[in-house]
């Protein structure tokens, strides 16, 4: 089992709901700002983003859901991704890839479909850029849900 894999699906199924509002490009890989902010603001007040840091990255590219007799097209191009407001719905994985299941609010080309990302490590921090661990965001998340269960 790779660990870098479960871990991203895990992230990227926590923050479900959530949207990919920026991305920036680093030496050896990508860094995603997700807006989530019921979790961010239970991280810190008045937060309302997380981020993924992507570390050898490998692939990272979007698959837009089409018509079986379509053509299949893939979307590399981050800054079209960012601008098609991205919604996370859930995540799945195979031995060495995640599969991001997304809802896209602002693209002329597509209503959504799967970005998939490969990459050796991944970092998980706070809107100001401090290390968040994967335990912490499973608290924050059950904490939040748990309380959205009992209204």
């Amino acid at each position: 089992m790779n660990t870098t894999v479960e871990e991203l699906k895990a992230v990227f199924n926590l923050l479900h709901d959530g949207s990919i509002t920026d991305a920036s490009a680093l030496d050896d890989g990508l860094l995603l700002t997700i807006d989530c902010a019921y979790l961010a603001a239970l991280v810190h007040q008045g937060f309302n983003s997380l981020r993924i840091r992507l570390s050898g990255l490998e692939h990272f590219a979007f698959h837009p859901w089409a018509d079986p007799d379509s053509q299949k097209i893939s979307v590399t191009n981050v800054a079209d991704l960012v601008s098609s407001e991205l919604e996370i719905l859930s995540a799945d994985s195979d031995s060495d890839t995640v599969a991001v299941a997304c809802k896209a609010w602002n693209s002329p080309l597509f209503k959504g479909g799967e970005l998939f990302i490969r990459c050796k490590k991944i970092e998980l921090n706070t809107q100001n850029g401090e290390s968040l661990s994967l335990e912490s965001l499973v608290k924050y998340s059950k904490r939040y849900w748990d309380a959205f269960g009992s209204k």
